[in-house]
């Protein structure tokens, strides 16, 4: 079974929303935490949420929902900067991941679901895919 990871960008600054998204409430949790769920909820593991601004908080809220936590000192260049950081953290043993911003919460859990079941399957075999 192949081994799945998923990094969580949610570390920008959220200028243009005026409110910081990734801990705005949605249902009985925060974006972040909703996203985290997303693929915790499916074996997916680790799921790495990548920090900046308000990083504490957002640490929190993420391990909370079952993530783990990495934070990106340099943030403030851009959201690369935090996929770099999260893919630089993932396990040698990881063989693909999930890249969602933390600000896309309301992608469905069936999706994830569908997805996954794609994948595992496929460990051992060279694979790429395009979307």
């Amino acid at each position: 079974m192949i081994r799945l990871a998923a990094v969580i960008p949610a570390a920008g600054l959220s200028s243009r929303m005026g409110s910081f998204k990734p801990l705005l409430p949605l249902g009985d949790r925060t974006v972040v935490e909703q996203v985290v769920r997303l693929f915790t909820a499916e074996g997916v593991d680790p799921v790495i949420a990548v920090t900046g601004k308000r990083s504490d908080e957002v640490a929190d809220a993420a391990r909370r929902a079952g993530g783990d936590v990495v934070h990106n000192p340099g943030f403030e260049q851009g959201m690369f900067s935090s996929v770099l950081a999260g893919v630089e953290s993932l396990p040698e043993l990881v063989e693909a991941f999930f890249l969602l911003p933390a600000d896309m919460p309301l992608i469905r859990q069936e999706t994830v679901q569908l997805l996954v079941e794609e994948l595992r399957p496929l460990h051992g075999k060279s694979h790429t895919f395009t979307l």
